[in-house]
């Protein structure tokens, strides 16, 4: 089945690193429950959510592993994941006339993700794995239709061929993930493989697509409300196609920094419960800030006997960001905008609307002005207030953020037309013909 890879996808141009072995399982090299991440910058990675991943694993005695290349073209590394599960589950069919009886269990997860509750354990699931080949969860926009799961991470069963199937035809489908039927209706194409990953599983039967949507809607009400999200496996009218979904606070759970500004009692608590923290799409300042911002308000309940997962945290939580660093942070997202008013948020969501016709276009640039017209409009009040003596250092933060929240979206702004252009729809040629004619 490898036969059908693409040359860039050979399994044997990239090396698994043992990150950590717990010493009695170094002799066969792999355990029963075990970690992987991939890529080619794990020393950029930030060191502290590395070290979350080596202390998750030495307290439960699991074997961590890297991806990354031995030798030729680094070539898309958001596809590497595949090419590790299939290593890992090649590692364990070696050692299946040694094993017969053991199941063996994978966590993938990406580079930004922190292990938030070390009392959590792969092996807790083990029944919800005992028939299913993958557990995944649902992304946190999934009531978008672009957003439904989020692969940053996955729970794979290891002794399962369903397994390695479903990784080789993932990274074969990688040619044409922006050809796919519906790349444009459920998935971004700027996401990569989860495109692939939500076709793919939909196109063989294995998501219902209408359940899973169904608890989305829902689940912006049941957040904010602080109730408890229940154990339910989204997916159970197609349990027998191997895959579990799940809601995120059990597997994945994404936060962004508009989350982390407005962290409050209810949205701490509900990040409390969650097994595994994401930071999609932030950089390594932001994930400073986020890390800092949560391990404080767990410092907090830990001084008043509240907290039961504070070791999850760095020791010296005051040495994730300098005064500098963490000002610049404040300064940047100190504008706190309504995400539906965002430039920037709504040029993600719509974008591929527009380039279905002139029409659209045009209607896609008129409520993309509005919202400019509102980022400007909170410039200029901000401007006036600067020479008047009511003019903090709050406000003056909040002015150096617009302002670069405006440069930034101005950039987007201009990409899109980049796109718009090489679909041939709204080509300069095109509008210079019609234009003459």
């Amino acid at each position: 089945m490898e036969g059908w890879l693409p040359e860039w996808a050979n399994v044997e141009n990239y090396e698994l690193k043992e990150v950590y072995i717990p010493q009695d399982e170094k002799e066969i090299g792999i355990c029963q429950y075990n970690i992987l991440t991939s890529g080619n910058k794990l020393e950029k990675d930030h060191e502290w959510l590395l070290e979350n991943r080596i202390r998750y694993s030495r307290r439960n005695r699991y074997c961590y592993f890297h991806l990354d290349i031995r030798f030729g073209e680094i070539r898309n590394p958001h596809y590497w994941r595949y090419i590790g599960i299939i290593k890992m589950y090649k590692k364990v069919q070696n050692l299946a006339s040694y094993f017969k009886g053991r199941d063996y269990l994978l966590l993938y997860v990406d580079s930004d993700t922190m292990i938030s509750r070390f009392t959590v354990r792969i092996e807790d699931f083990h029944e919800v794995m005992k028939d299913s080949f993958l557990c995944i969860s649902v992304d946190d926009k999934c009531e978008f239709q672009h957003y439904i799961l989020n692969v940053g991470v996955l729970l794979m069963s290891l002794k399962n061929l369903e397994t390695l199937m479903f990784c080789i035809q993932v990274l074969a489908l990688q040619k044409i993930q922006y050809l796919l039927p519906y790349s444009s209706e459920w998935s971004r194409s700027g996401l990569n493989d989860q495109n692939i990953v939500i076709s793919l599983l939909n196109e063989t039967g294995r998501l219902d697509i209408e359940k899973i949507q169904s608890y989305c809607l829902s689940r912006k009400h049941l957040f904010w409300s602080g109730s408890e999200d229940q154990w339910v496996n989204l997916n159970l009218s197609k349990q027998s196609k191997g895959v579990v979904v799940t809601p995120s606070i059990f597997l994945n759970h994404i936060i962004r920094m508009d989350y982390i500004m407005k962290l409050n009692r209810m949205t701490s608590i509900w990040l409390e419960k969650a097994w595994i923290i994401h930071f999609s799409g932030s950089n390594r300042l932001e994930q400073s800030f986020m890390i800092q911002k949560l391990c404080l308000e767990r410092s907090r309940k830990f001084e008043t006997s509240q907290s039961s997962h504070f070791n999850e945290c760095p020791e010296r939580i005051e040495e994730l960001m300098n005064k500098n660093e963490l000002k610049k942070v404040e300064t940047l997202f100190s504008i706190n905008m309504d995400s539906q008013l965002d430039p920037n948020n709504y040029i993600g969501q719509h974008y591929l609307d527009w380039i279905k016709n002139l029409k659209q276009t045009d209607l896609g640039i008129k409520n993309l002005s509005n919202r400019y017209s509102i980022l400007i409009d909170r410039i200029i009040r901000l401007l006036k207030l600067s020479k008047t003596k009511i003019f903090t250092q709050t406000s003056k933060r909040e002015l150096v953020g617009a302002i670069l929240q405006f440069t930034e979206n101005s950039n987007k702004f201009g990409s899109i037309f980049e796109q718009l252009y090489s679909t041939g729809i709204v080509s300069p040629y095109k509008t210079f013909l019609k234009k003459v004619t």
